[in-house]
């Protein structure tokens, strides 16, 4: 694993990258999107209708304590890239535990190395509305892509 965090608009990662990162970020199974980053991606990617168009409704049978990762294909600059929507809680007014965010994170490690992803750029997620504390996130993101050939990048302003 290749780790590095840097102050950089996540959205600008791929600009001149000639191998392009696939994007992550967190939601809940809502699709509510109505604040944080997630609005980024809903204005940027019409993100929320993708996910329901592709996915339909995911309130009903999500496990909390489990997590899910739904990768949605879109383009970046020209570039095909995946973006991964880790949905981590129910609903937008809960909050996660790191438990959450270790299970989607493995998940989306083992749908990157079926794809063939060997790059990653995120925010410091769930940290921001989730109010989870970066500095137990980032020890469970380093875990988790310890033992793979990924280059994680996660931005922040």
């Amino acid at each position: 694993m290749d780790y590095k965090e840097v102050k950089l608009n996540l959205f600008s990662i791929n600009m001149t990258a000639e191998n392009p990162y696939c994007l992550a970020h967190c939601i809940s199974a809502d699709f509510a999107m109505a604040g944080g980053i997630a609005v980024d991606f809903v204005n940027r990617w019409n993100m929320r209708n993708k996910l329901k168009e592709q996915y339909g409704s995911q309130v009903d049978g999500f496990e909390r304590c489990r997590g899910k990762v739904l990768p949605v294909e879109v383009k970046d600059y020209g570039k095909d890239i995946v973006v991964y929507n880790l949905l981590t809680k129910k609903y937008v007014y809960q909050k996660p535990g790191y438990a959450n965010i270790s299970a989607v994170l493995k998940l989306m490690r083992e749908d990157m190395i079926s794809r063939g992803i060997t790059r990653v750029a995120m925010p410091k997620i769930g940290c921001g509305i989730d109010c989870l504390l970066w500095r137990n996130v980032s020890e469970i993101l380093k875990y988790v892509f310890s033992q793979t050939d990924i280059e994680v990048r996660v931005c922040y302003l």
